[in-house]
Protein backbone atom coordinates (compact mmCIF):
# COMPACT_ATOMS: atom_id res chain seq x y z
CA UNK A 1 0.00 0.00 0.00
CA UNK A 2 1.37 3.41 -0.97
CA UNK A 3 2.49 5.75 1.79
CA UNK A 4 0.36 8.80 2.43
CA UNK A 5 1.69 12.35 2.34
CA UNK A 6 1.41 14.21 5.66
CA UNK A 7 2.42 17.61 7.03
CA UNK A 8 6.00 16.45 7.68
CA UNK A 9 6.47 16.07 3.91
CA UNK A 10 6.06 19.82 3.29
CA UNK A 11 9.58 20.97 2.45
CA UNK A 12 9.27 24.62 1.43
CA UNK A 13 7.02 27.66 1.72
CA UNK A 14 8.37 31.00 0.53
CA UNK A 15 7.13 34.54 -0.07
CA UNK A 16 9.20 37.28 -1.67
CA UNK A 17 9.35 39.29 1.57
CA UNK A 18 13.07 39.04 2.28
CA UNK A 19 15.66 41.77 1.79
CA UNK A 20 15.16 43.55 -1.56
CA UNK A 21 12.23 41.24 -2.31
CA UNK A 22 14.20 38.01 -2.02
CA UNK A 23 12.27 34.81 -1.30
CA UNK A 24 12.03 34.14 2.45
CA UNK A 25 11.28 30.64 3.72
CA UNK A 26 8.39 30.89 6.21
CA UNK A 27 7.83 27.14 6.53
CA UNK A 28 8.52 27.21 10.28
CA UNK A 29 5.61 29.65 10.70
CA UNK A 30 3.15 27.81 8.45
CA UNK A 31 0.31 26.17 10.40
CA UNK A 32 -1.97 25.24 7.51
CA UNK A 33 -2.64 25.69 3.82
CA UNK A 34 -5.32 25.01 1.23
CA UNK A 35 -4.93 24.88 -2.54
CA UNK A 36 -8.21 25.58 -4.32
CA UNK A 37 -9.23 25.05 -7.96
CA UNK A 38 -12.89 26.12 -8.23
CA UNK A 39 -14.36 25.54 -11.70
CA UNK A 40 -17.02 27.64 -13.42
CA UNK A 41 -19.48 25.33 -15.18
CA UNK A 42 -21.85 26.69 -17.81
CA UNK A 43 -25.23 25.00 -18.25
CA UNK A 44 -25.39 23.31 -21.68
CA UNK A 45 -28.68 21.46 -21.20
CA UNK A 46 -31.14 21.75 -24.07
CA UNK A 47 -34.86 22.31 -23.71
CA UNK A 48 -35.72 18.69 -24.55
CA UNK A 49 -32.97 17.08 -22.50
CA UNK A 50 -33.85 15.54 -19.14
CA UNK A 51 -30.50 15.44 -17.34
CA UNK A 52 -28.13 18.16 -16.29
CA UNK A 53 -25.26 18.97 -18.68
CA UNK A 54 -22.36 21.33 -18.31
CA UNK A 55 -19.07 22.58 -19.72
CA UNK A 56 -16.20 24.17 -17.78
CA UNK A 57 -15.64 27.75 -18.94
CA UNK A 58 -13.22 29.08 -16.31
CA UNK A 59 -10.89 27.96 -13.53
CA UNK A 60 -9.56 29.95 -10.59
CA UNK A 61 -6.39 29.05 -8.65
CA UNK A 62 -6.42 30.07 -4.99
CA UNK A 63 -4.00 29.52 -2.15
CA UNK A 64 -4.88 30.04 1.54
CA UNK A 65 -2.19 30.05 4.23
CA UNK A 66 -2.25 30.30 8.03
CA UNK A 67 0.88 31.59 9.79
CA UNK A 68 2.16 32.23 13.30
CA UNK A 69 3.67 35.73 13.52
CA UNK A 70 7.35 36.05 14.37
CA UNK A 71 9.48 39.07 15.29
CA UNK A 72 12.11 38.71 12.56
CA UNK A 73 14.45 36.81 14.88
CA UNK A 74 12.53 33.50 14.79
CA UNK A 75 10.62 34.28 18.00
CA UNK A 76 6.90 33.52 17.73
CA UNK A 77 4.71 36.39 18.94
CA UNK A 78 1.67 35.99 21.22
CA UNK A 79 -0.98 38.19 22.77
CA UNK A 80 1.62 39.07 25.43
CA UNK A 81 3.45 40.95 22.66
CA UNK A 82 0.53 43.32 21.98
CA UNK A 83 1.74 46.58 23.47
CA UNK A 84 -0.79 49.20 22.36
CA UNK A 85 -4.42 49.62 21.34
CA UNK A 86 -5.48 53.26 21.15
CA UNK A 87 -8.81 54.42 19.75
CA UNK A 88 -9.59 58.11 19.53
CA UNK A 89 -6.78 59.00 21.93
CA UNK A 90 -7.86 56.57 24.68
CA UNK A 91 -5.76 53.49 25.52
CA UNK A 92 -7.55 50.14 25.72
CA UNK A 93 -4.75 47.57 25.64
CA UNK A 94 -5.33 46.67 29.32
CA UNK A 95 -9.05 46.10 28.68
CA UNK A 96 -8.78 44.15 25.42
CA UNK A 97 -9.41 40.42 25.12
CA UNK A 98 -9.24 40.18 21.35
CA UNK A 99 -8.45 42.32 18.32
CA UNK A 100 -8.79 41.46 14.64
CA UNK A 101 -7.39 43.46 11.74
CA UNK A 102 -8.95 42.57 8.38
CA UNK A 103 -7.53 43.84 5.09
CA UNK A 104 -9.26 43.19 1.76
CA UNK A 105 -8.02 43.93 -1.75
CA UNK A 106 -10.87 45.19 -3.93
CA UNK A 107 -10.74 43.59 -7.37
CA UNK A 108 -12.40 43.46 -10.76
CA UNK A 109 -12.18 40.50 -13.13
CA UNK A 110 -9.21 40.90 -15.47
CA UNK A 111 -9.63 37.97 -17.84
CA UNK A 112 -11.07 38.20 -21.34
CA UNK A 113 -13.87 35.89 -22.49
CA UNK A 114 -11.48 33.72 -24.51
CA UNK A 115 -9.27 32.93 -21.49
CA UNK A 116 -9.82 29.92 -19.24
CA UNK A 117 -7.80 31.11 -16.21
CA UNK A 118 -9.44 33.66 -13.89
CA UNK A 119 -7.34 36.50 -12.55
CA UNK A 120 -8.20 39.71 -10.74
CA UNK A 121 -7.12 43.31 -11.19
CA UNK A 122 -6.64 45.22 -7.92
CA UNK A 123 -8.81 48.36 -7.72
CA UNK A 124 -8.59 49.42 -4.05
CA UNK A 125 -8.10 48.45 -0.40
CA UNK A 126 -10.55 48.16 2.49
CA UNK A 127 -9.51 47.54 6.08
CA UNK A 128 -11.29 47.22 9.42
CA UNK A 129 -10.55 46.52 13.07
CA UNK A 130 -12.74 44.68 15.60
CA UNK A 131 -12.03 44.61 19.33
CA UNK A 132 -13.57 42.95 22.37
CA UNK A 133 -13.07 45.18 25.42
CA UNK A 134 -13.83 44.61 29.08
CA UNK A 135 -15.83 47.53 30.45
CA UNK A 136 -13.74 49.64 32.78
CA UNK A 137 -15.19 52.33 35.00
CA UNK A 138 -12.37 54.64 33.93
CA UNK A 139 -11.90 53.95 30.24
CA UNK A 140 -14.68 52.44 28.17
CA UNK A 141 -17.26 55.20 28.15
CA UNK A 142 -15.49 57.42 25.60
CA UNK A 143 -16.43 54.97 22.84
CA UNK A 144 -20.06 54.86 23.97
CA UNK A 145 -20.14 58.65 24.00
CA UNK A 146 -18.83 58.70 20.44
CA UNK A 147 -21.35 56.07 19.34
CA UNK A 148 -24.27 58.00 20.85
CA UNK A 149 -23.18 61.38 19.48
CA UNK A 150 -25.23 63.18 16.83
CA UNK A 151 -22.05 64.72 15.41
CA UNK A 152 -20.47 62.70 12.61
CA UNK A 153 -16.93 63.87 13.31
CA UNK A 154 -17.13 62.48 16.87
CA UNK A 155 -17.10 59.02 15.31
CA UNK A 156 -13.90 59.62 13.31
CA UNK A 157 -11.27 58.03 15.52
CA UNK A 158 -7.57 57.66 14.81
CA UNK A 159 -6.67 54.11 15.81
CA UNK A 160 -3.30 52.53 16.63
CA UNK A 161 -2.63 48.84 17.20
CA UNK A 162 0.89 47.62 18.02
CA UNK A 163 1.29 43.85 17.95
CA UNK A 164 4.48 41.80 17.94
CA UNK A 165 6.58 44.84 17.09
CA UNK A 166 4.39 45.92 14.14
CA UNK A 167 2.17 49.00 14.20
CA UNK A 168 -0.78 50.18 12.17
CA UNK A 169 -1.99 53.75 12.71
CA UNK A 170 -4.95 54.78 10.63
CA UNK A 171 -7.90 57.17 10.40
CA UNK A 172 -11.00 55.11 11.11
CA UNK A 173 -14.76 55.50 11.56
CA UNK A 174 -16.72 53.83 14.34
CA UNK A 175 -19.13 51.54 12.51
CA UNK A 176 -20.63 49.49 15.34
CA UNK A 177 -20.65 49.25 19.14
CA UNK A 178 -22.48 46.74 21.33
CA UNK A 179 -22.42 46.43 25.12
CA UNK A 180 -23.33 43.11 26.72
CA UNK A 181 -23.76 41.85 30.26
CA UNK A 182 -24.40 38.34 31.57
CA UNK A 183 -24.78 36.83 35.02
CA UNK A 184 -21.40 36.32 36.73
CA UNK A 185 -19.56 37.80 33.73
CA UNK A 186 -17.63 41.03 33.09
CA UNK A 187 -19.53 43.46 30.91
CA UNK A 188 -18.06 43.69 27.41
CA UNK A 189 -17.91 46.18 24.55
CA UNK A 190 -17.76 44.86 20.99
CA UNK A 191 -16.29 47.62 18.84
CA UNK A 192 -15.98 47.72 15.04
CA UNK A 193 -14.14 50.39 13.06
CA UNK A 194 -13.60 50.74 9.33
CA UNK A 195 -10.88 52.54 7.41
CA UNK A 196 -11.34 56.23 6.62
CA UNK A 197 -8.43 56.90 4.28
CA UNK A 198 -4.83 55.79 3.95
CA UNK A 199 -3.03 54.50 7.06
CA UNK A 200 -0.09 56.62 8.23
CA UNK A 201 1.84 53.53 9.31
CA UNK A 202 3.37 51.12 8.58
CA UNK A 203 5.67 53.26 6.45
CA UNK A 204 8.24 52.00 3.98
CA UNK A 205 9.05 48.39 3.27
CA UNK A 206 10.65 45.84 5.53
CA UNK A 207 11.07 42.08 5.57
CA UNK A 208 8.91 39.16 6.65
CA UNK A 209 5.64 40.01 8.35
CA UNK A 210 6.37 43.76 8.27
CA UNK A 211 6.61 43.57 4.48
CA UNK A 212 3.37 41.58 4.20
CA UNK A 213 1.48 44.16 6.27
CA UNK A 214 2.90 47.13 4.35
CA UNK A 215 2.32 45.57 0.95
CA UNK A 216 -1.31 44.76 1.76
CA UNK A 217 -2.15 48.19 3.17
CA UNK A 218 -0.07 50.53 1.03
CA UNK A 219 1.76 48.46 -1.60
CA UNK A 220 0.78 46.28 -4.54
CA UNK A 221 -0.70 43.35 -2.55
CA UNK A 222 1.27 41.09 -4.94
CA UNK A 223 3.49 38.23 -3.78
CA UNK A 224 5.58 35.52 -5.38
CA UNK A 225 4.60 32.35 -3.49
CA UNK A 226 5.97 28.81 -3.70
CA UNK A 227 5.01 25.74 -1.65
CA UNK A 228 6.27 22.16 -2.01
CA UNK A 229 3.70 19.98 -0.18
CA UNK A 230 5.36 16.65 -1.02
CA UNK A 231 9.03 16.97 -0.23
CA UNK A 232 10.62 17.50 -3.65
CA UNK A 233 9.73 19.30 -6.86
CA UNK A 234 10.28 16.23 -9.01
CA UNK A 235 6.90 14.61 -9.57
CA UNK A 236 5.41 16.45 -6.59
CA UNK A 237 2.40 18.71 -6.52
CA UNK A 238 3.35 22.28 -5.78
CA UNK A 239 2.13 25.79 -6.26
CA UNK A 240 4.34 28.39 -7.84
CA UNK A 241 3.87 31.98 -8.92
CA UNK A 242 6.69 33.47 -10.93
CA UNK A 243 8.26 36.80 -10.03
CA UNK A 244 7.12 38.35 -13.31
CA UNK A 245 3.47 37.39 -12.71
CA UNK A 246 2.75 37.18 -9.02
CA UNK A 247 -0.11 36.09 -6.80
CA UNK A 248 -2.55 38.76 -5.62
CA UNK A 249 -3.44 38.57 -1.92
CA UNK A 250 -7.20 39.07 -1.77
CA UNK A 251 -7.61 38.96 2.01
CA UNK A 252 -5.44 39.13 5.12
CA UNK A 253 -6.77 38.62 8.64
CA UNK A 254 -4.58 39.15 11.72
CA UNK A 255 -5.98 37.85 15.02
CA UNK A 256 -4.75 38.75 18.48
CA UNK A 257 -6.65 36.73 21.06
CA UNK A 258 -6.09 36.36 24.80
CA UNK A 259 -3.56 33.60 25.65
CA UNK A 260 -2.97 32.73 21.96
CA UNK A 261 -0.33 33.14 19.26
CA UNK A 262 -0.73 36.11 16.90
CA UNK A 263 -2.21 34.38 13.86
CA UNK A 264 -2.26 35.52 10.24
CA UNK A 265 -4.47 34.06 7.51
CA UNK A 266 -4.12 35.13 3.89
CA UNK A 267 -5.89 34.17 0.68
CA UNK A 268 -4.06 34.59 -2.61
CA UNK A 269 -5.25 34.25 -6.19
CA UNK A 270 -2.60 33.01 -8.61
CA UNK A 271 -2.05 35.30 -11.58
CA UNK A 272 1.03 33.52 -12.91
CA UNK A 273 2.62 30.08 -12.56
CA UNK A 274 -0.01 27.79 -11.13
CA UNK A 275 -0.84 24.56 -9.36
CA UNK A 276 0.41 21.24 -10.60
CA UNK A 277 3.32 18.85 -10.85
CA UNK A 278 7.00 19.69 -11.27
CA UNK A 279 6.61 23.45 -11.80
CA UNK A 280 9.34 25.94 -11.02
Amino acid sequence: MAARIDSLDISLFTLDVGNAGAAQNLLARLTGYELGLPQTVANTKGIAQRHQRGKVTAVEETFRVSLNQEDGSNVVQTALDISALTIGGSAYVTQARSTKLAIRTLVDEGKAYNSMKKWSNATGTDYSLDAELMVSAAAAHALETAAESSTATDKELTTTWTFGGLTITAPMVLSSLNRTGESERIQMLSVSLQGNGAPTSPSGTGTGFAEILWRMLLGTAEFAAIIHPAGTTSGARLISSHASRKALMLELNIDGNEEEVLRWEGTLQMTGGGIGGNQS
